[in-house]
């Protein structure tokens, strides 16, 4: 059975008293964070350097970059390009999906 911790830190609310990713959250799960994407360049280029540093050093977590993985795929978008169309929830679920599979490899495969 996979384990996997999914933590969603929404704008604003970033840091609020949460504190630091644990170093383990279980044996043998992994902590999968993903970066934002917006037409708000600012708050996302924040957003997202916060959630770099949260994984920093935490052998079981990582980060997903979403906005990398979305960059130049327009048609994933409706006209705003922040909500997905059908086809983009796919990707992004593939691609998520594709993302912890490879992370939990990884984890499987490091010695204890």
């Amino acid at each position: 059975m996979r384990a996997h911790a999914l933590f969603g830190y929404p704008a604003g609310r970033l840091g609020a008293g949460r504190g630091p990713v644990p170093a383990r959250v279980l044996p043998g799960a992994g902590v999968h964070l993903v970066t934002a994407k917006s037409d708000n360049e600012p708050a996302c280029a924040a957003v997202n350097a916060t959630l770099a540093h949260l994984v920093e050093g935490v052998a079981n977590a990582e980060l997903f970059d979403w906005k990398a993985a979305a960059a130049d795929r327009p048609e994933l978008f409706y006209s705003d390009q922040t909500h997905l169309r059908p086809v983009g929830a796919r990707f992004y679920a593939t691609a998520l999906l594709n993302q912890i599979d490879l992370h939990m490899e990884r984890i499987r495969a490091s010695p204890r």
